[in-house]
């Protein structure tokens, strides 16, 4: 495959992951903050 394939699929991979653990991390604070102590 040529390497700027490779780069893209590198970078979107990249930037999905890095979305995915901001969404994950704001819910898990949000979720811990709406729980009543």
């Amino acid at each position: 495959m040529r390497s700027e394939r490779v780069g893209r699929l590198f970078w979107f991979v990249s930037y999905w992951w890095a979305g995915v653990l901001t969404v994950t991390a704001i819910s898990t604070v949000i979720r811990f903050f709406l729980v009543p102590t």
